[in-house]
């Protein structure tokens, strides 16, 4: 799951609020791996969601938040090896 801002984190909350009712009735489901763009993503992720994000990323811009989370999701689970 990948989480640019706080303001995702809480409408993806608010999304998920009647499923993850369900989904507690019927058992835990398991917590996604969420990248997360900033601090203040992982923050709210956590707090909204009560996932913690198990990578977060720095971007200089909006522009380039695509780009941060590609690169570090590749070195995050790479390990340094080539994926393709």
């Amino acid at each position: 799951m990948c989480i640019c801002s706080a303001l995702d984190a809480q409408g993806l909350a608010l999304a998920l609020s009647a499923e993850a009712e369900a989904e507690a009735e019927a058992g835990a489901a398991p917590t996604p791996f969420v990248a997360a763009v900033a601090d203040e993503a992982a923050e709210e992720a956590a707090r909204a969601l009560g996932w913690e994000a198990g990578l977060v990323v720095k971007a200089g811009s909006p522009e380039g938040e695509a780009e941060a989370l590609v690169e570090g999701l590749e070195a995050h689970f790479s390990a340094g090896k080539l994926l393709f």
